[in-house]
């Protein structure tokens, strides 16, 4: 088989599992992860049940699947890479905004889908290596190169300040979602939002102009 073939085939095979992935997430987040069904995804998919079960393992699988979709890791890493030609400043508050803000049928799908983790040790355990680390890993290294840069004040201990910004980003969300009255009035302004939340992580880690802590 020549390399355009199989070029050809690996394209096709990654349209269908997004096909599958776009159906999984819209049925997840209307019927939530435990009620929904193969066979309903296959209806909004277009497809039959048992082309799902060709590209995807179980509905647990499909569902980490599509939160590694979600993820987005290897995209996640080529716009890190590019975010270092933002300053510090600026790559927080785009951090902030594409983290923190998006429609409340999200919000409800990803409760629904992390809740069900929860529940089900063998499926966390699968979205931490597939999804959790290789995020965290990826982060890590971003700041890293931020201190290598100078962008950046430096830290004992990497792995631990980026879950600590990222526990921070979650902890944001968890109260949006449960409609925390403060958190809800704040981003509906979304520049005073992020702004206030990038100002407290920004005074603790951003260098002065002078390249001095």
């Amino acid at each position: 088989m020549s390399q355009k073939q199989t070029t050809r085939k690996e394209r096709r095979i990654a349209a269908r599992k997004k096909q599958i992935l776009q159906a999984a997430t819209k049925v997840f987040a209307e019927k939530g992860f435990h009620r929904a069904t193969t066979k309903e995804i296959a209806e909004v998919a277009d497809v039959s049940e048992g082309t799902i079960y060709n590209y995807f393992d179980s509905k647990d699988d499909l569902l980490v699947s599509m939160i590694g979709s979600m993820a987005a890791l290897s995209q996640n890493q080529e716009t890190f890479e590019a975010a270092l030609q933002l300053d510090f400043r600026e790559f927080l508050i785009d951090f902030s905004l594409k983290r923190q803000l998006g429609t409340a049928d999200r919000h409800k799908m990803l409760l629904g889908v992390y809740s069900e983790l929860l529940h089900h040790p063998e499926l966390l355990e699968k979205y931490g290596k597939m999804v959790m680390q290789p995020g965290l890993e990826i982060f890590e290294s971003h700041l890293r190169a931020r201190i290598e840069a100078g962008q950046m004040k430096p830290v004992d201990d990497v792995p631990l300040t980026s879950r600590v910004l990222i526990a921070t980003s979650l902890g944001l969300w968890l109260l949006l979602i449960m409609d925390d009255p403060v958190i809800k009035s704040a981003s509906e302004n979304t520049e005073y939002f992020v702004e206030t939340v990038v100002k407290l992580i920004y005074d603790q880690f951003m260098v002065d102009e002078d390249g001095t802590d």
